[in-house]
């Protein structure tokens, strides 16, 4: 195979690790991939996987899908996050919780104590 001589021609896919250093944001390419892996009829592929990894082989990614998925995260547009990622009882666009809704604890042992001995006597 004859190598081309100039080195400015840019490769058509990046492999995982590439694709790392190339975003600059592992953890967006992990929801990329995810989110391609585990698409819907209908829901959007973010990324096209060229290739799939496995045993002795490195998962392949096309640069110019990389390039459009780029593009939609700088305008606000998201990939649903890993389910490891995501909170226990968390949904794929639940709101952020207030704070508010949390029960006060109490500042120190004695409040608890009395607190205890208060509802006993009612």
């Amino acid at each position: 195979m004859v190598r081309d001589p100039n080195p400015s021609l840019e490769p058509l896919s990046l492999s995982k690790k590439q694709a790392f250093k190339y975003v600059g944001i592992p953890s967006l390419v992990q929801d990329w991939l995810y989110a391609s892996r585990h698409a819907q009829e209908g829901e959007r592929i973010w990324v096209e996987i060229v290739q799939e990894g496995g045993r002795g082989r490195e998962t392949r990614i096309d640069k110019e899908s990389i390039d459009q998925a780029y593009k939609l995260f700088k305008q606000g547009i998201r990939p649903p996050k890993v389910p490891s990622k995501q909170k226990k009882g968390e949904k794929k666009s639940a709101p952020p919780r207030s704070r508010s809704a949390k029960p006060k604890k109490p500042r120190n042992f004695s409040e608890s104590v009395s607190r205890r001995r208060n509802k006993r006597l009612d």
